[in-house]
């Protein structure tokens, strides 16, 4: 189970995974927005008592984390709080730990900064389709999937270092 912030990385993440070799089906591994930030330790609590694997992904953006209460809780609720991971939050690093995936500011600022053409591909969606973030996210990963996928890109480093922590999370 992979516990994200949102709609944009439930519907955009399984196509990236998928892209490096991860058949979230075929691993019995879902994808499910839990409604923010602040609601992924209940869940995270919720599905581990019925010993179901969790996986958390998030965002360090810590403009909308008070004092970052949010993250803290997160990471006492997955026992990652005395590891001092804070040293690691930075909002310019994407994070990725056997625990938990942290998004530099957010899932998008990580996208644009690893994925050469995201942006554009994200602002022609945009004009295509309108704002909606879901479906912008979607569009765009389909499409970094397909006419616009570069091996190269450093993103791909990072869905393949995710993917592998998750096939671990399974065994």
């Amino acid at each position: 189970m992979v516990l994200v912030e949102g709609p944009s990385e439930e519907l955009a993440l399984p196509i990236y995974l998928e892209k490096v070799g991860l058949d979230l089906v075929k691993e019995g591994i879902d994808v499910i927005s839990v409604g923010g930030k602040g609601e992924i330790p209940k869940w995270w609590r919720f599905f581990t008592v019925f010993d179901i694997p969790c996986y958390v992904c998030f965002d360090n953006d810590s403009s909308k984390d008070n004092g970052r209460k949010k993250t803290t809780d997160i990471l006492n609720t997955i026992g990652m709080a005395e590891k001092n991971f804070y040293n690691d939050f930075i909002e310019d690093n994407w994070v990725i730990t056997a625990s938990c995936c942290v998004f530099e500011k957010d899932f998008e600022d990580s996208l644009r900064k690893h994925f050469k053409e995201y942006t554009m591909l994200e602002e022609n969606v945009r004009n295509q389709l309108g704002d909606s973030k879901p479906l912008v996210a979607r569009e765009v990963a389909l499409a970094l999937c397909t006419s616009h996928f570069r091996e190269d890109d450093e993103g791909w480093q990072k869905f393949r270092k995710l993917k592998d922590v998750l096939l671990k999370l399974r065994r």
